[in-house]
């Protein structure tokens, strides 16, 4: 239910099928051999160029989550099982998502967004969901908000 809710808060970014090509030179810069299964574009930081969050698969059950830059840097940011489900949002967008999940009687977390870089979110199991937010002061992604349906 609460899926249905989120995609319906904010216009959905992730992105299914087809792999633009920018894309598919920053996994394969990367050396990502998995098929992406969903994906969107991040900003790092205004300074630096795009860099997509994506989530990749070998199978069908499980992948993992990473983000992937123009200039062949990679990040995990987390494992998951079952469907893809990741997303993108502005620090605007992810507040709101906070303020949702608050208001929730069914979903229990918080969203606590840092700087002005693009939160993305991941279900890792079927009713955990985790954010994330590039830390220039870290040059990684740190969690930033977790939720569970």
């Amino acid at each position: 239910m609460f899926r249905i809710l989120l995609a319906l808060l904010v216009a959905l970014t992730a992105q299914a099928g087809n792999v633009p090509p920018s894309l598919q030179k920053a996994l394969t810069e990367a050396g990502v051999e998995e098929s992406a299964v969903a994906w969107c574009a991040c900003e790092l930081q205004p300074s630096h160029p795009v860099a997509f969050a994506v989530a990749v698969t070998s199978d069908e059950d499980s992948g993992r989550h990473i983000v992937v830059a123009a200039d062949g840097r990679s990040w995990e940011l987390a494992p998951f099982s079952g469907a893809a489900d990741l997303a993108c949002y502005s620090v605007e967008e992810a507040r709101q998502l906070h303020e949702t999940i608050q208001q929730s009687e069914t979903v229990e977390g918080s969203i606590a967004p840092r700087g002005s870089s693009t939160v993305i979110c991941g279900f890792t199991e079927d009713t955990n969901a985790v954010c994330w937010q590039y830390s220039p002061d870290e040059d990684g992604f740190v969690r930033v908000g977790a939720w569970q349906t």
